[in-house]
């Protein structure tokens, strides 16, 4: 079956005009029409089948890209906030993994052009942004995109529902310096450079405390292409250093699940000899051992949020690549238990 980009080729149009020529919407000259019915009649194109609604019309879609559909559970709640207000407005929604990889994205948005979808919210977790042309082909369909967390760079301004890292990067630090702790570490993405992300956020706030940024872990050594053994042992070899942090500050729970393991292993107590902070908290982490002391960055109002700028831009009737891209900043909150103290005299 042919595609509408194929059609494009094909009539030498462009994918819009072609868009218009199917669905009988916007101006076109009678003969460009004509012609591009006749090769769509000819190579037998066929618009994907939509979802109904009971009255019989055709539903509208959004998509979701995740780097991966129900994990990390910060995920599954996105998926949970955006769902809600999707069904509640008549959408259907279709899911999608990044897998971190970009060449994966521009696949899937350039699927994306060939069905009903109305809007895409994409958290996807790559290093490389996505390029202007990919953003401005979905614009050309009259799809909006919204960006969600940091971890989406793009290379053009657009909708962005996130958390505020400064904020989050505030209540880690000052909780533990409050504490009492000098020597603080970081586990999280090596992209400090950046300066919407956690990690720069996180130097930059302990700039500001007057304390060094000396002890980073990158967890693209687990994230990325290496394995997890070569992520423990540097962690490892960061917690038996003679000048060890008191104190770590990891970028998701799961990786402070993996801090608290090889603590114990290495008879580190916690919190009476190091103090731990994760992010996102998981369901799962009120009961490790100690109660992780964690950061809720309300995945599922961010999900919620994501969804009602779409609904706006749709009720606005404004083309996308014409809307002013807005940001929009979900508070996070310190959930205080058990794995933090004051530091210990070693």
């Amino acid at each position: 079956m042919v595609t509408i980009r194929q059609l494009a080729e094909l009539s030498g149009c462009s994918r819009q005009t072609v868009i218009r020529a199917l669905h009988d919407t916007g101006r076109i000259s009678p003969d460009t029409k004509q012609r591009i019915l006749e090769l769509a009649a000819l190579y037998q194109y066929k618009r994907p089948v939509q979802e109904m609604r009971a009255d019989g019309t055709s539903a509208r879609g959004i998509a979701l890209m995740t780097t991966r559909i129900g994990y990390p559970p910060f995920n599954a709640y996105l998926m949970k906030g955006v769902a809600e207000v999707a069904f509640e407005h008549g959408f259907h929604l279709t899911l999608m993994e990044s897998h971190n990889q970009l060449t994966h994205i521009q696949r899937a948005f350039f699927a994306l052009e060939e069905i009903d979808v109305k809007g895409v919210i994409a958290l996807t977790g790559h290093e490389k942004p996505i390029p202007k042309r990919t953003v401005l082909d979905l614009w050309s369909h009259g799809i909006y995109l919204v960006a969600v967390d940091a971890s989406t760079p793009i290379e053009v301004a657009t909708d962005r529902v996130w958390t505020d890292e400064r904020q989050l990067a505030d209540l880690a630090i000052s909780y533990l310096v409050e504490l009492g702790h000098r020597r603080i570490a970081y586990i999280g993405p090596s992209s400090a450079d950046r300066p919407v992300g956690r990690t720069y956020a996180v130097r930059e706030r302990l700039r500001q405390q007057g304390l060094p940024f000396d002890w980073f872990v990158d967890s693209g050594l687990w994230f990325g292409a290496l394995d997890e053994q070569e992520f423990s042992t540097a962690i490892m070899h960061m917690l038996r250093a003679k000048n060890r942090p008191t104190a770590v500050f990891c970028f998701s729970d799961d990786i402070a699940a993996l801090v608290l393991l090889l603590a114990h292993r290495l008879q580190l107590s916690v919190p009476e000899r190091l103090s731990v902070i994760g992010c996102a908290n998981f369901p799962m982490s009120q009961h490790f051992i100690p109660p992780l002391t964690t950061i809720d960055q309300d995945p599922m109002e961010i999900g919620r949020q994501a969804m009602a700028l779409i609904l706006t831009h749709i009720d606005g009737g404004q083309e996308p690549a014409l809307c002013p891209p807005s940001t929009i900043a979900v508070p996070a909150c310190l959930i205080k238990r058990g794995s933090c103290a004051r530091p210990s005299r070693e």
